[in-house]
C-alpha cells in the first residue's frame, strides 16, 4: 500500500480505498481502460451507416482506439488527457477529458438548428 492524493480534494489517502475517505471521491488506479460508448443512432432513428468507422485521438494527435458506430471504445490511460472522438463524419468530433478507468458515453444534446451535437458524459455502465 502506498499514499496518493486525491484528485479532487488534495489529501494523502491508501491507494488501496476506492473512495477518499475526506470528500468521497472515487479513486482511480493509473494504466486503467478508459472505455467511451459510442452512438449507433441519430436524432432518434437508425443510422443509414451503422458500420460507419469511429475513432478516438488524444490531444497529441495519436490514435488511442479504432472502430466502429455503436461499439464501446476501450483505450488505457496513465493520467486524465484530452481525448477527441470522431464519428467519421456522422457528427462533428467531440472533445472532453477522460480519466483511467472512467466510463463515459457520447449523450445527444440538441445543436444549433435543431442538427444532432454529442458531449462526453461520465456513466456507469455494466462491461
Amino acid at each position: 500500500m502506498a499514499l496518493i492524493r486525491c484528485a479532487e480534494c488534495g489529501k494523502l489517502i491508501s491507494s488501496l480505498a476506492q473512495a477518499c475517505f475526506n470528500c468521497g471521491a472515487p479513486t482511480r488506479k493509473a494504466g486503467e481502460t478508459v472505455q467511451i460508448q459510442l452512438p449507433d443512432t441519430e436524432v432518434g432513428y437508425a443510422s443509414p451507416f451503422p458500420s460507419r468507422s469511429a475513432s478516438v485521438m488524444n490531444a497529441r494527435g495519436q490514435t488511442l482506439w479504432a472502430g466502429k458506430h455503436g461499439e464501446t471504445a476501450a483505450f488505457t490511460l496513465k493520467r486524465p488527457e484530452q481525448v477527441t472522438v470522431d464519428l467519421g463524419g456522422f457528427a462533428d468530433p467531440v472533445s472532453g477529458v477522460v480519466a483511467p478507468g472512467g466510463k463515459y458515453a457520447l449523450t445527444q444534446e440538441s445543436g444549433a438548428a435543431g442538427n444532432a451535437a454529442y458531449q462526453i458524459t461520465e456513466i456507469n455502465f455494466d462491461d
